[in-house]
């Protein structure tokens, strides 16, 4: 939470941002500050001017992108392979907002319906991505703490922790000669 115990908010677009967050972040912003403490990582291209009390905006966020994400409550992101490990091993909740099919494989609507399956996410996409529907999933986040709680461990159990001694034993057993 925020020095004034508003929960953080992190926002992130993958490392290039995201237009179509961005847009929806800056459309929305009054209210998000309102509810949220805000730190948002644009991208490179994304400088907007944003001057509210509670909101932080970094074109990159680099090697402190690992404490934002710890202090943070509620991650708002892509769906891509490496932040929805990330939000496993620290166990956090997030909004996911998965490129379509045309910009992307699709590999990141599997993501997000993986970790929405799991309850570890709410995934907004298609006609879903309006303020309207952000507001109405932040509401519904942060009036329930359990429902977080919960989120945060669906989100955790998506790791294997010993994922170093699995892979070990399973390279032992088919490595070592017959």
């Amino acid at each position: 939470t925020s020095p004034d115990n508003r929960p953080v908010l992190l926002i992130l677009g993958g490392s290039q941002g995201s237009r179509q967050i961005n847009d929806l972040v800056f459309e929305a912003l009054p209210e998000l500050a309102a509810r949220c403490f805000v730190v948002h990582q644009t991208g490179p291209s994304e400088t907007r001017n944003a001057a509210h009390a509670n909101y932080r905006s970094f074109s990159y966020l680099g090697p402190e992108l690992a404490d934002v994400m710890a202090a943070a409550d509620i991650v708002l992101s892509r769906a891509g392979a490496n932040v929805l490990w990330e939000l496993a091993v620290l166990g956090k909740p997030s909004i996911l907002i998965p490129l379509d099919l045309t910009g992307s494989r699709g590999d990141q609507i599997k993501n997000a319906r993986y970790f929405a399956d799991l309850g570890a996410s709410i995934v907004l996409s298609g006609q879903e991505v309006t303020t309207k529907h952000l507001f109405a999933t932040l509401d519904r986040l942060l009036g329930n703490g359990e429902y977080l709680a919960a989120m945060s461990r669906a989100a955790a159990g998506a790791c294997v922790k010993d994922a170093a001694d699995v892979i070990a034993r399973i390279l032992k057993e088919n490595l070592t000669p017959s």
